[in-house]
Formats: structure tokens, C-alpha cells, sequence
């Protein structure tokens, strides 16, 4: 069929024309109904390919279309009824690979984690030499608190992907889990294996100095900053949710009672590390006059931000690299969790005093640094904590003086909460 052949060739616009067309001739067209719920499927139109995918399964009884079904649950979170679907497509065969993984995915998400190592054992002795099998795999044993099988795990994926970016990332995070958990001397033989498989590797050095809060870091990596990001930008916003993450709406009040003290016809506003634009939301929502731009390094988590609507212009690039190529200036600069990837403070300020108008306003958050006497901390996480003096050594140092200061919860980890501040400076000179 025309449709069939022209969805192999990922010429989607037209495998759509025809499959309508082949519709209109016969609606019972099984084939035409499975390449019109693909493309719909692709363009993340779900409820239209589940509509299309049952009227397929009505035609008789196929795999394809059972998991297809299965899959459109899975991406709509509904994560029981997908279950059901993709064990119903495991009865017409047993062997079927795919619906062993998207098996095991769904029970991970339904915290039905020992079912889950089950299916995705049985999924790997199909396929052995899978990828995500071995990644996700290593997710739920790291769950299961088995952590040196899910390290195994996690770094076959690496190696079977040839050294892929999201599965170095992968890595990194069950390595530092597991640090967290069990201690750093407990990764040791993975971390060298690792190490000395890929040492050059840009994520895989940072990563490791992380792991051992290298000093000489005075910044985090930008290539492993970007690859983060756009790896998770689809669930960034869920997984903060989750977390209790507050800091953009904090921010944002600060702001507004910044604004509000001032008489400006329109304030000018640049989201510094603007992500999936949650500070820009709210700001937006604060019944000011506002022109807002963003700038963020991940062009992933961009496209989750000009969704909302609500930016003049958005960049995508370094934040150093964006002041030095900049000429505009702004009354007010927030950056929400963005100096988390800066150890040393002083050269973003002074960039960002000099993209302030007089008495222009810099609004951020830092992380406490609770773990020693350090001006700032590498954590194994990544992410530099900073003490409160040093923050307010940096601010008098770069010609801003403290406005307003509150002591705040970030956000959850784990077991445990994060603290640190909410900063509102003004330029002083």
C-alpha cells in the first residue's frame, strides 16, 4: 500500500494524505488505519491515534494494534490501563520484546518494581545486546537496592550504545545515587572502569570530579549542563512537582514587590537560565507590564518555554556567553537554580550588573552550603552549594547591595530537604 510504503520512508504529511484517501475508499483499511494512528501517534496527537488504534482492533485481533493501544496509555500516564493492555498483547505472544519493556516501564512507574525486574529480565534474554533494556534495567535494581547489578547494568548500556550522551548521563546519576546511598568508596571499581573507558569524555570527566568535588572546578561543564537538560526537558516540569520545588513562584513574588515600589511604564525582564519558562509563567502572572526575554543553554527545554506564551524573545545559548554577545540592558535580571552550575560567583555578576539599568535589580536563589567552610562546594550531584558570605562578599565586591534576603526550602532530595536563599540586590553604582 502506498501509505504503508511512504511511512517506511518517514514521509509522514504525505503517508497521511494517503492513508486518508485509502480510508475514504474503505473504511475497514486496516493498514491506513495503523499509518494514520502512527502519524498521529509521532505528532503526539494521542487520543486521535487511540481513537484509530481501536477502531484497527475492532477489525480482528492483532499484536500490533494491542500494543499500539498499550503505548498511547503509557504516554498518557495511564499507567494501569497500559499494563493491562501490553499483557494482553504478551498472551498473543510470548516473545514479544517490545511489550516487555514497555511492560517493565509501566510497572516502574507504578512502584511495582520487583515485577518490573522481572519483565525486563525476560526482556533482555530476547535481546541481549538492547540498550534501554540494560538502562532501564539498572533503574529499578538501583530501587531495589541492588546497586552494584544496576551499576553493571548501567554501564553495559553505556558501552552497547557506543558511548551515547543519555546513557553517559545515565551513569553519572547511578553512580552518584549510589555514592549517596552507600558511600563513594562503594563505587570505586565502576567509576575506574568507566573512567577508563572513556576518560576525554566531556560529561564523564565533570561527572567524575563531581563525584569526588574536584576544587580546581569553578564552573560546572556546559556541554554536560545542555545534554542534562534536553534529556530531561519532556518530564522536567512533572519531576520538579514532585520535588515541592517552589523557587520560581518566590521568585517571582520578590519580583513583583521589587516593581512595585518603582513607576515604570513596562519593565523589561530577562529570565537568566529561563528552562522550561516556569519563572516566566508566573511572572507573566503578576499583572505587571511586562517585556521578558529568556535565554537558556538547552534548546529542548526552549521549546517547553516558548510554548507558554508568554516570552518577547528567547536565546538559546551559554548565559556568559550570552552577556559578553549582548548589548540590551533590563531592569530587572531573576535566575532561578541557575548559579547551582556556578562554583565561582563573580564573574556573572559583573557581567550581570552590566546588562542592568541604574538601580536594576538581580533576583536569584544559591544552596546553602552546609557541608564545610568552603565559599562554594562541588556536590556529587553536580551542582555547587555556596555559603551565605560568600554570596554577600560577591555582592558588595561587584557594586549591588542586598535589598531583601530570606532564608528558604528549595526543594526536596531524596529523603531530604535543600535549603539555601532568595536574593534580591539592587545595582548600587
Amino acid at each position: 500500500m502506498q501509505s504503508v510504503e511512504l511511512y517506511r520512508q518517514a514521509r509522514y504529511d504525505e503517508a497521511e494524505i494517503s492513508a486518508r484517501k485509502e480510508l475514504a475508499c474503505d473504511k475497514t483499511n486496516h493498514d491506513a488505519l495503523q499509518v494514520l494512528g502512527n502519524v498521529c501517534f509521532i505528532r503526539g496527537d494521542f487520543f486521535a491515534a487511540l481513537s484509530l488504534y481501536r477502531r484497527g482492533f475492532l477489525l480482528g485481533t492483532d499484536k500490533a494494534d494491542v500494543f499500539n493501544i498499550a503505548n498511547v496509555f503509557f504516554q498518557l500516564k495511564k499507567y494501569r490501563q497500559a499494563a493491562l493492555w501490553v499483557k494482553k498483547a504478551l498472551t498473543m505472544d510470548d516473545a514479544f520484546f517490545d511489550a516487555w519493556i514497555l511492560l517493565g516501564q509501566c510497572q516502574m512507574a507504578l512502584e511495582q518494581n520487583m515485577e518490573a525486574t522481572d519483565s525486563l529480565r525476560k526482556a533482555c534474554r530476547l535481546k541481549s545486546d538492547d540498550v534501554w533494556v540494560h538502562s532501564y534495567l539498572g533503574q529499578v535494581l538501583q530501587k531495589n537496592g541492588e546497586y552494584d547489578a544496576a551499576l553493571e547494568e548501567a554501564l553495559c548500556a553505556v558501552l552497547l550504545s557506543g558511548g551515547e550522551d543519555s546513557q553517559q548521563i545515565n551513569m553519572a546519576y547511578a553512580l552518584y545515587e549510589t555514592a549517596l546511598e552507600n558511600g563513594k568508596d562503594s563505587i570505586q571499581k565502576f567509576a575506574s572502569a568507566w573512567q577508563q573507558k572513556y576518560a576525554g569524555n566531556p560529561i564523564v570527566d565533570y561527572a567524575l570530579a563531581a563525584l569526588v568535588s574536584d576544587k580546581k572546578i569553578l564552573k560546572s561543564d556546559a556541554l554536560y549542563v545542555r545534554k542534562i537538560f534536553d534529556i530531561f526537558a519532556e518530564d522536567f516540569e512533572e519531576t520538579l512537582a514532585s520535588l515541592d520545588y517552589r523557587v520560581p513562584q518566590i521568585i517571582a513574588t520578590e519580583c513583583k514587590a521589587f516593581c512595585e515600589e518603582k513607576i515604570l511604564q513596562e519593565w523589561r525582564i530577562l529570565d537568566m537560565g529561563c528552562g522550561t519558562g516556569l519563572c516566566g509563567k508566573f511572572l507573566a502572572s503578576l499583572y505587571l507590564k511586562i517585556s521578558l526575554d529568556g535565554v537558556d543553554i538547552s534548546a529542548e527545554m526552549l521549546k517547553k518555554a516558548a510554548e507558554k506564551n508568554v516570552y518577547k524573545s528567547l536565546f538559546c545559548d551559554d548565559v556568559e556567553h550570552f552577556f559578553a554577545m549582548s548589548d540590551s540592558l533590563y531592569d530587572v535580571i531573576v535566575a532561578a537554580d541557575v548559579l547551582t552550575y556556578f562554583g565561582a560567583l563573580e564573574n556573572i555578576f559583573f557581567q550581570v550588573k552590566k546588562h542592568l539599568k541604574k538601580n536594576g535589580a538581580f533576583i536569584f536563589s544559591v544552596t546553602q552550603n552546609s557541608l564545610n567552610d568552603d565559599d562554594s562546594f562541588l556536590h556529587m550531584s553536580g551542582r555547587f552549594l555556596h555559603t551565605e558570605n560568600y554570596v554577600k562578599k560577591v555582592v558588595k565586591q561587584c557594586g549591588f547591595m542586598v535589598k531583601k534576603q530570606q532564608s528558604c526550602k528549595l526543594r526536596e532530595e531524596g529523603d531530604s530537604e535543600v535549603f539555601g536563599w532568595i536574593f534580591c540586590i539592587e545595582k548600587s553604582s
